[in-house]
């Protein structure tokens, strides 16, 4: 199951998401990306939220002597800016501009702005831990399935999923309150994709993978079968 899922932006007026516009956007403080890399560092340090994540991969990356995690639409990087502190090897991609002004940072081991089919390439040979973080609202069910198909052709062994939002009552209301306060605040609804049930999920990778989901956590680590 799974329903559409929107968002509201300071800046943005339109109908779809921009994430370019938004990524140079300051009064987007959810997704701007500073141009100063003193500035990029302090914000990415102060992600809190980001501690049991990165506990949690660490534990995994422990269990199975994982030496390097390559991010799939990595964004922002803060949580991989977390991860680069526990001297990890981090390869981040995404297709907007905004990762040319992250690669000038020079703070990652490798900065690709490529689309989700293109960095398919990249990881041909990757032996290490793919991340995906968020970005299952972006894809459609179709390339969703394509992705974990091709990723379990090219026998990637281990990915660490985390989903933008799973399908749950609470969500379905957080949709309700998301339009009402775009009519209260004359704010223009953005779709930003689905958000899908556990079970919808699932049937994505089951072919190729058995996911265990991680305690009081909304995360999967998936293991090829």
């Amino acid at each position: 199951m799974k329903i559409k899922h929107h968002s509201l932006f300071n800046n943005l007026n339109s109908d779809q998401i921009n994430w370019d516009k938004i990524r140079n956007d300051p009064n987007e403080e959810q997704y701007f990306i500073p141009t100063e890399k003193y500035k990029y560092i302090e914000q990415a340090s102060s992600q809190n939220s980001f501690k049991e994540i990165i506990s949690e991969i660490m534990s995994i990356i422990h269990k199975f002597k994982i030496k390097t995690i390559f991010s799939l639409g990595s964004g922002r990087a803060y949580l991989e800016y977390g991860l680069k502190q526990k001297n990890i090897s981090i390869e981040i991609s995404d297709s907007d501009d905004s990762m040319d002004r992250i690669k000038a940072f020079n703070i990652f081991d490798k900065v690709y702005k490529l689309s989700f089919k293109e960095i398919l390439n990249e990881v041909q040979n990757f032996k290490g831990l793919i991340l995906m973080s968020r970005i299952d609202t972006e894809l459609t069910d179709d390339e969703l399935i394509e992705m974990f198909d091709s990723m379990g052709k090219i026998k990637i062994k281990y990915i660490f999923f985390i989903p933008a939002q799973l399908l749950t009552f609470k969500s379905v209301i957080i949709e309700v309150y998301l339009r009402i306060k775009s009519i209260l605040f004359k704010k223009k609804l953005v779709f930003c994709g689905y958000s899908r049930s556990k079970n919808l999920l699932t049937r994505m990778w089951e072919k190729h993978y058995k996911a265990s989901q991680i305690k009081n956590s909304k995360s999967f680590l998936l293991e090829l079968k």
